[in-house]
């Protein structure tokens, strides 16, 4: 999963009593994490490409999804290599696929699913949306319903909408106090 805007410096305040990670944390100790990711450009797409491509982009250029690359099939794409290992693989975001071409850019580069919010309205009841696409619990919990029905090991990439500027929250969520 990708958490776009899920800056570490905040992680140093985490405690009982300032709880940033809330159901996180376990996942946090728990789990394989990667904190340290550099950017290639300031932006989500700019940011996604290079990661999931296993590539640098060169400053100032146009992102592969938005400029000639579109159609190219990229060898040494990270979903490839769960892919040849049996893995089956998903792109899923929790907005539009159309946003700058993912859906038609990432479908190949080795993922054999690449959903979007629509998908996750399909399948999740009473979805909620906000101007970025679907409130991630619902991204979640699409997620976590893959996970329960799959019949071989999974490899899905999530990239999430809430934390982005300006963090609309959905509403009737309550926060807890954080001190």
């Amino acid at each position: 999963m990708m958490i776009e805007g899920f800056g570490s410096p905040i992680l140093a305040y985490q405690s009982p009593k300032f709880d940033i990670l809330r159901r996180l944390k376990k996942h946090f100790d728990e789990d394989i994490l990667f904190t340290n990711f550099i950017s290639t450009q300031n932006g989500t797409i700019a940011s996604l490409e290079p990661i999931l491509l296993n590539l640098m982009k060169h400053p100032g250029g146009t992102t592969f999804g938005q400029g000639p690359e579109l159609a190219i099939s990229f060898d040494q794409a990270a979903a490839r290599v769960y892919e040849k290992n049996g893995y089956e693989t998903s792109f899923l975001y929790g907005g539009d696929l159309s946003w700058r071409n993912v859906g038609q850019f990432f479908s190949r580069q080795g993922f054999m699913h690449v959903e979007g919010k629509s998908d996750i309205h399909n399948v999740i009841a009473d979805v909620q949306d906000h101007v970025y696409g679907a409130y991630d619990r619902y991204a979640y919990a699409y997620v976590l319903k893959k996970l329960k029905e799959a019949t071989k090991p999974q490899f899905i990439f999530l990239l999430t909408t809430n934390n982005h500027p300006p963090y609309i929250v959905e509403p009737g969520y309550q926060s807890k106090p954080l001190a």
